[in-house]
């Protein structure tokens, strides 16, 4: 091994298809590999469409997608660690790891990640996502609260004990070193993006529409993404009932599926929007970006809940670098907040409906203001918000590890 070519073992929940490019975790990965780095990404099968499998995406990137052992009602799973722990170590002793990334949120990447450091006595980098432990027994009643303790104490050792931790905001890094006592000076800010290549698209939006099949007439706003409890979808159809009157044009489509699709269907026949509003299923990411491109603005409902307030969310990122401006649910102090008063590419409600209708509103009126978001948000993605900045980030902390411990290790 060479500082310039070291083995990583990245073990995180949330690769998806890769062909799709569409996690922070897969771009970052191929990334690292166009770096000079080899890797080896342990992951497990959560969604529908993902299966078991072990494959080889070029020379220096494999994919090892393990089984998920699914336990009703629990929110931690241990014989998923234990899974991915053996079958991990098992895999890797035949190319040792030179470092290991853990990409959380979720907790079993992070156990799986820190036993396997100390199996093969390589240095660990915890990638932090989001806040993930405390929503999970703030907001669901199935969680104890005594339990989500205890694992929040198991999970600050482990960050305390790891190499070092990035976040991908301010104010979750912020969090982190509150409330897991983890010394700043081994902290980094990775933050997320888009690609480069996404934000340098040049396309017609009449073109795209028609390759949808969607009305070239209409004001499009749309929401792609998961529908998940995270996001107050209601805020949306109560805007567009107020909105109904004043703009008869106007076409709110939701691409994704979730646990809160069936609430969307009631709120929608409730209303009386089935002529406003269109549900659209998973899509590839490809087809994904062609509805955000046909979109003439974006709308992301984060609800008023203490994840929320520290995040960022991927989908904002793609947003901006296609062009499209966003109106997104928040407050003055959230670090949704501070990023638009940052790039100027959207604009921040309150969780008022009425809120919502006139925030859509202005941008319904306003072309000049839309025009001038629009191009804020692309300039912002190749200049500060790029995955490729963020991966040669990683790739300089990574390096810088691995030539620390070498210095240690040497006679």
């Amino acid at each position: 091994m060479t500082i310039a070519n070291a083995h990583i073992v990245v073990v995180s929940s949330y690769v998806k298809v890769w062909k799709a490019g569409a996690s922070r975790v897969s771009d970052l990965c191929s990334d690292l590999e166009r770096l000079g780095h080899t890797l080896s990404i342990f992951t497990d099968a959560k969604l529908p469409f993902e299966k078991p499998c072990h494959t080889i995406l070029s020379p220096h990137l494999q994919l090892y997608r393990f089984p998920t052992i699914h336990i009703p009602r629990l929110f931690f799973n241990p014989l998923t660690v234990i899974l991915m722990t053996a079958l991990g170590w098992n895999v890797s002793r035949k190319h040792p790891p030179d470092i290991i990334l853990a990409s959380l949120p979720e907790g079993e990447p992070g156990i799986v990640a820190y036993i396997l450091s100390k199996l093969f006595k390589v240095p660990l980098i915890i990638d932090v996502r989001d806040i993930w432990l405390e929503p999970m027994y703030t907001y669901r009643p199935i969680v104890p609260t005594t339990i989500g303790k205890v694992y929040k104490q198991v999970f600050s050792a482990i960050h305390r004990a790891c190499s070092h931790v990035t976040f991908v905001t301010e104010g979750t890094k912020e969090y982190y070193v509150r409330e897991y006592k983890i010394s700043p000076r081994k902290t980094s800010i990775v933050p997320n993006g888009a690609r480069v290549s996404l934000a340098k698209m040049d396309f017609s939006k009449y073109e795209v529409r028609k390759s949808l099949g969607l009305p070239m007439e209409k004001t499009i706003i749309s929401y792609v993404g998961v529908l998940a409890s995270y996001y107050q979808f209601s805020l949306i159809f109560e805007a567009l009932y107020k909105l109904r009157k004043k703009f008869t044009n106007l076409l709110f489509i939701i691409v994704g599926d979730g646990s809160q699709k069936s609430l969307c269907q009631t709120m929608i026949e409730k209303l009386g929007l089935e002529k406003a509003v269109m549900l659209h299923g998973w899509v590839e990411r490809e087809i994904a970006h062609k509805f955000i491109m046909s979109s003439d603005i974006g709308f992301i409902p984060l609800a008023d809940r203490m994840d929320m307030e520290i995040a960022v969310p991927t989908k904002i990122y793609e947003y901006m670098a296609l062009g499209v401006p966003t109106v997104v649910t928040g407050k003055n102090n959230w670090e949704i907040s501070r990023f638009f008063e940052n790039t100027k590419a959207g604009l921040v409600v309150a969780h008022k409906s009425q809120n919502v209708a006139d925030g859509l509103a202005r941008l319904i009126n306003e072309k000049d203001l839309l025009e001038e978001l629009s191009k804020n948000g692309r300039k912002a993605i190749l200049e500060q918000y790029s995955r490729e900045k963020a991966a040669f980030k990683m790739y300089t902390i990574i390096n810088k590890i691995l030539k620390e411990k070498a210095q240690e290790t040497s006679p």
